[in-house]
């Protein structure tokens, strides 16, 4: 995963876009997503849907995200695509904060971002 460090690192910064990391299990995403979490001193920065306190604050609450002060720099969504409504509340909350925050989306699953219907993300990410 690290031969992605770059490519990664300019998506966010030079590109201003997301960054999706994709692929089987086990790999490493989650690592290596935390790993660029902590070069920007952001590992509160990290969010799985797979975790029942997480899950539950993001049900509870979707703008939890756009309140909670201050925003880290770099945010991580792990398994993100899990959560029902995930194109709609992932593009309002790049929308709300694009150059405030820096955001990975990371799955095992292929992301179904050419699902048809709903919200596109097109020109948001890359990945």
């Amino acid at each position: 995963m690290r031969y992605l460090s770059q490519d990664i690192e300019r998506t966010l910064t030079q590109e201003k876009k997301m960054a999706f990391i994709a692929g089987p299990r086990q790999v490493g995403k989650t690592t290596f997503a935390q790993t660029l979490l902590k070069k920007v001193h952001s590992e509160h920065g990290y969010y799985n849907w797979d975790i029942e306190a997480h899950r539950a604050t993001l049900l509870k609450d979707p703008t939890y995200f756009w309140k909670k002060p201050p925003l880290p720099q770099r945010l991580v969504l792990d398994e993100i695509h899990k959560y029902p409504r995930w194109k709609r509340f992932l593009k309002g909350f790049f929308d709300a904060n694009r150059g405030q925050v820096e955001v990975i989306v990371t799955g095992s699953g292929r992301l179904d971002l050419y699902q048809k219907g709903g919200d596109s993300l097109f020109g948001r990410y890359h990945r």
